[in-house]
């Protein structure tokens, strides 16, 4: 089976591989103006200096609200780091957007954190 853009007199793509199959509706509404469509999420990418200023900040953070150097404040950050990731592809996880979090501080950051992973 063979798939054709009128407008732009080309195949249609899905992540840079041509159609050759049927698709659903709501795939088709994606070749309205074009005749490529990705599906990859687009990731930003963050500088190394930018990176590590994240790191010191939050470090510095959780530092202040006295989670001592090692397992306790790793397996925050780790936590964070994983709902920033995947916040940035999915809506809201137990209620909590990525921009919910971000204008949290201190203690009631810490504890939203703990409420979304049931600690």
């Amino acid at each position: 089976m063979k798939t054709w853009h009128l407008k732009h007199k080309a195949p249609l793509f899905v992540n840079d591989v041509e159609v050759d199959e049927l698709f659903s509706v709501g795939l088709s509404s994606h070749y309205k103006l074009d005749n490529t469509y990705s599906s990859f999420v687009k990731v930003s990418r963050v500088e190394g200096g930018q990176l590590i200023k994240k790191f010191a900040k939050a470090n510095s953070i959780l530092k202040d609200e006295g989670l001592s150097a090692g397992i306790e404040r790793f397996s925050v950050f780790a936590n964070l780091m994983f709902l920033q990731m995947q916040l940035e592809t999915t809506i809201s996880i137990a209620g909590y957007s990525w921009s919910d979090l971000e204008t949290k501080q201190g203690s009631v950051l810490l504890n939203s954190v703990k409420n979304i992973f049931g600690e």
